[in-house]
């Protein structure tokens, strides 16, 4: 059981890195091929719950490109190779 957690916990470390490399690749060929500036931001707009006891503001935002889905393919790809 405890190397099926480890398992998934890799998992979600590769696609994190393949995100962050992605996004980094992407936002540095924007300016060369149009197709590749192209983007979609996927999530929700923070917003604040008072309860007047406590105040926390939750919010969720990923910036996708062409190169980010190829990112984490990548990064899939890799993880399935281990």
């Amino acid at each position: 059981m405890v190397k099926k957690n480890a398992s998934i916990a890799v998992l979600i470390i590769f696609i994190l890195i393949g995100l962050v490399i992605g996004s980094i690749v992407g936002e540095l060929l924007k300016g060369t091929i149009d197709l590749f500036a192209y983007g979609k931001i996927i999530g929700f707009k923070p917003f604040t719950v008072d309860l007047s006891f406590i105040k926390f503001t939750l919010g969720l935002e990923l910036n996708m490109n062409l190169i980010t889905v190829v990112g984490i393919i990548i990064a899939l790809i890799i993880y399935k190779k281990i």
